[in-house]
């Protein structure tokens, strides 16, 4: 931003060079105004796009730790510390005198420049406390929370149920039929309004009312074995798909079909996410709407089930740039 001024006027007289210092100052004055203020318009402009950077490299951090899983290495999270920048204002400015035998001359120049410097801070989400409960069974009080919210129960039981009853959800066993075919009727239950909680002598039950109301089914909410986190990132990160010549660095698996996970050798324009890893870039595509779901339930599993963790040393701090 630059503002520039000339002006003639008649002849010098005692006092008269005042008047390229009192414009100077006026000039200056009016650019620091016009620069603080569109400094708070950018300020408030800058926080929805720091929210969204934050958000996409969560998702990154999510997808990077699926594909490691995928090839048996160990995840690592690291939480955001405090996201912080600062802003800097300069004004500057200048003016000249001439004189002629008509007239004097006056030049007057102003400017300024306006910028920021983001920073987020990042420290590793680690020590005995977090790895317990990354190891420990999703609680079932979670698993109604996240019925209640209108999670579909088809998708809960696929991505947080390990079996139900004697029926296995694992596509080897010989009683996942037996599982497949209870979680529809579950979904069915759930579209149609017959899908509700009772309890009967303090044990709490999912029951599957027929057309009349009664009692189609009975099933136990203890019934129910979860899976930990790790195993719903584990069970999760077989979708990932893996080149033929890194085959070798990973052990055969069944996709489930409940995320999809692409490789590609450059950057891909039609990924919600994307990461790099070991010179493939992995992404989960816009128009998979089953994938973001599933990935959407495993971000909020995550936060549901680190909890309040203390974050320790040591302290990564990085530029902030949007993707």
């Amino acid at each position: 931003m630059a503002v520039l001024a000339s002006m003639r006027s008649g002849p010098i007289r005692k006092g008269g060079s005042m008047r390229p210092i009192v414009l100077i100052l006026t000039t200056s004055l009016a650019l620091t105004g016009c620069i603080s203020g569109s400094g708070g318009r950018t300020i408030r402009r800058n926080y929805a796009t720091y929210n969204h950077t934050i958000h996409y490299n969560q998702s990154q951090q999510m997808l990077l730790n699926l594909v490691r899983m995928r090839y048996r290495e160990s995840p690592l999270f690291l939480k955001v510390g405090a996201v912080s920048t600062s802003y800097n204002l300069e004004v500057n400015g200048g003016a000249n005198l001439g004189e002629s035998f008509e007239a004097p001359n006056y030049g007057v120049s102003a400017g300024g420049s306006y910028s920021e410097r983001p920073t987020v801070t990042y420290t590793p989400i680690e020590g005995d406390t977090f790895v317990k409960q990354m190891l420990a069974e999703v609680d079932k009080h979670t698993f109604i929370l996240l019925y209640r919210s209108g999670w579909p129960i088809e998708v809960l039981c696929h991505v947080l149920a390990e079996q139900i009853g004697t029926s296995v959800n694992n596509l080897d066993d010989e009683t996942y039929p037996e599982f497949v075919e209870l979680v529809e009727r579950l979904g069915k239950a759930q579209d149609e309004r017959r899908l509700v909680g009772v309890v009967v002598d303090e044990e709490v039950f999912m029951q599957i009312k027929d057309e009349d109301g009664g009692a189609e089914r009975m099933i136990p909410l203890d019934s129910l074995q979860l899976r930990s986190f790790v195993d719903i990132m584990f069970f999760l990160g077989k979708n990932t798909r893996v080149p033929v010549e890194n085959q070798d660095q990973v052990k055969a698996a069944t996709q489930n079909g409940w995320l999809d996970i692409r490789y590609s050798e450059s950057p891909p324009s039609d990924a919600m996410v994307w990461v790099e890893h070991d010179g493939y870039f992995y992404s989960i595509a816009k128009n998979d709407i089953q994938s973001k779901d599933t990935f959407a339930l495993l971000k909020l599993l995550f936060e549901l089930q680190a909890g309040d963790i203390e974050s320790v040393q040591p302290i990564l701090t990085l530029p902030l740039a949007t993707p």
